[in-house]
């Protein structure tokens, strides 16, 4: 008579249960629980009590091994990737600061500086804009510059000043990368 007052019992709470979860993603997992434990409890009479809980628990257990596996392995594969984000921005970061500082040698500095880095960490190209430290052109660094020349109407591409073919010569030695990758605008200060 227990064993019937039993199942009525857990018939009754699981029937609560899966009617407060019926919209939870875990609703189809609680609902094939309920059924094992059902049937487990129909079972009870007909075997050992103990070795078939036992057996079931072992189940259960390796089971939500199962499913906390996955989701570790998920948040390592999320947490791996926010790290890798991270890393990347902290390279490019430390690779403007030291644009900044060669320029400086040079008597300019960075305004803007874009850096395109391919996933082994080799740097693919590199947009820097500069200005003249103190707003005016440096004529101690021993590098002239030229002026654009226009001849009528026809305009003539952007001449490239000497000090730019410096800073790129230089960057494209200092980062081991061609010089076509590398452009650089010197600008009057603001």
């Amino acid at each position: 008579m227990q064993w019937v007052c039993n199942i009525a019992m857990f018939m009754i709470l699981s029937g609560i249960v899966l009617e407060l979860i019926a919209d939870s993603k875990y609703y189809k997992f609680a609902r094939w629980v309920a059924g094992v434990i059902l049937l487990m409890q129909f079972i009870k009479p007909l075997a050992s009590s103990e070795e078939l809980w036992s057996r079931f628990w072992s189940k259960f257990n390796s089971f939500d091994y199962a499913l906390g596996t996955d989701r570790i392995l998920e948040e390592i594969y999320y947490e791996e990737e926010r790290i890798e984000n991270s890393v990347l921005i902290t390279y490019k970061e430390r690779i403007a600061e030291q644009i900044g500082m060669l320029l400086e040698k040079s008597g300019l500095r960075a305004v803007s500086t874009e850096i395109s880095v391919a996933e082994d960490g080799a740097i693919e190209k590199l947009w820097i804009r500069a200005a003249y430290l103190d707003g005016t052109e440096k004529k101690e660094s021993g590098i002239p510059t030229v002026v654009p020349i226009r001849i009528g109407e026809v305009k003539q591409k952007k001449t490239v000043s000497p000090l730019e073919l410096y800073i790129r010569e230089m960057l494209a030695g200092f980062y081991q990368i061609e010089q076509e990758k590398i452009e650089v605008i010197i600008q009057e200060a603001e």
